[in-house]
C-alpha cells in the first residue's frame, strides 16, 4: 500500500488497513500509521472473517 491509499481511505471515512508490500516510494507504510497493518493474506482474512473485527458505520439515512 501507499500513503495515497491510506489518505483515500481516511478521506472516505473507512478503516485504513494496509499491507507492507506495494509501492510507497521506498518509505515503509508503517510510518504512515495505518489503523491496522497486516503482514499476510491469512492475517487479512482472519480479521475480515472475525465477527467483531470490523467496525461498521452506517451512513446517515441508510439502514
Amino acid at each position: 500500500d501507499s500513503q495515497t491509499d491510506l489518505a483515500a481511505a481516511r478521506n472516505a471515512g473507512v478503516a485504513d488497513w494496509a499491507v507492507p508490500w506495494g509501492y510507497n516510494a521506498g518509505t515503509p507504510i508503517a510510518q504512515a500509521q495505518p489503523t491496522r497493518l497486516f503482514d499476510s493474506f491469512a492475517a487479512i482474512a482472519a480479521a475480515v472473517l472475525a465477527p467483531s473485527a470490523v467496525p461498521v458505520r452506517r451512513a446517515a439515512g441508510l439502514h
